[in-house]
């Protein structure tokens, strides 16, 4: 939770910098932040599980996240972020099953 919280902000921060075309002073404090919460969330699987796995085995969500504003007026005039997930299925190529299909992709915009 509180890695997906600094990511978050990092991604208002940066969202808002290019928006106004600034520093984005805060937004390195954010991402430190989320690196902590994802060595902590490493050190809690460990503890937990007593052997060693890699996150990125163990969170099968890959995403891509850029921030977009609402140039259409048609919205109620605020930054949103569109958020795309790419899902590896269990059943897929990568898992050894060449017949399942390759990715399936969900775009939120929140």
């Amino acid at each position: 939770m509180k890695m997906s919280s600094e990511s978050g902000k990092a991604l208002k921060t940066l969202a808002m910098a290019i928006k106004t075309v600034t520093n984005p002073s805060s937004s390195s404090i954010h991402i430190e932040n989320s690196k902590v919460a994802i060595d902590e969330l490493k050190t809690a699987m460990d503890d937990a599980l007593r052997e060693r796995f890699d996150l990125l085995k163990i969170l099968l969500h890959r995403g891509i996240v850029k921030p977009v504003s609402d140039s259409n007026g048609g919205g109620d005039g605020g930054d949103h972020v569109i958020i795309q997930v790419h899902e590896k299925s269990l059943d897929s190529p990568e898992n050894g099953n060449p017949r399942a299909s390759k990715t399936s992709s969900r775009d939120d915009v929140l």
